[in-house]
């Protein structure tokens, strides 16, 4: 005002500036963090943060699902003995070395079980392997309590879908183990994917 008398909200705010002035600056930005993350989480920001799969190295055991399973080798062919699959023209066979061990104290299934048929090719056939033993070419295979087991895991992939030296990424299951409720026993809820392995994949052409 012009005659130097000072209005009434003045003094307030000159205490209010300066109080605000002397406050830390690592208190400021703190507090900003933390409004700014609960405001994300109100909204879902943060559940959209995906996990990091983990990454398991072929010849290196992964466990889930109830299972200990290795991945050991990938390769294509033009055979389809020994797979239980029949590749018509323009596909091939893909095969899957994995050697599984049942974790749990009842047999395990390999149809429908939410173990190693859940075994998925990142960006392949979204579909289940048919699954057989390596040493005798059996399919139908339960897998013992804490006895391991070779496995074959097989599909049936276009001719030009893969190449002799290719990455494939083979992606394994993980799942949790819940009590049925229309019958006894237990059964498997997959929760997605527990690793992710990288193979190189080789060509045996005709051979099976």
């Amino acid at each position: 005002m012009g005659d130097g008398t000072e209005d009434a909200g003045a003094a307030p705010r000159r205490w209010a500036h300066r109080a605000f002035e002397r406050i830390p600056t690592g208190w400021l930005v703190t507090a900003g963090t933390g409004a700014a993350l609960a405001a994300t989480a109100a909204f879902g920001g943060l559940a959209a943060v995906a996990t990091p799969v983990p990454v398991v190295a072929v010849g290196d055991a992964y466990e889930g699902a109830g299972l200990e399973m290795t991945v050991l080798s990938a390769s294509l062919s033009d055979d389809p003995r020994g797979t239980f699959v029949a590749p018509e023209e323009g596909e091939r066979v893909l095969r899957v070395e994995l050697d599984a061990r049942n974790l749990g104290t009842t047999p395990r299934g390999t149809v429908n079980a939410t173990g190693v048929d859940a075994v998925r090719i990142d960006g392949g056939p979204d579909e289940d392997p048919w699954v057989s033993r390596r040493d005798d070419d059996t399919t139908g295979v339960q897998l013992q309590p804490r006895v391991g087991a070779p496995l074959l895991l097989t599909w049936i992939v276009p001719a030009d879908a893969y190449h002799d030296g290719d990455e494939l990424v083979l992606l394994l299951p993980a799942a949790t183990e819940h009590d049925l409720t229309l019958s006894a026993g237990t059964g498997w809820q997959l929760d997605g994917v527990g690793a992710r392995v990288t193979l190189v994949v080789s060509d045996a052409g005709d051979a099976p």
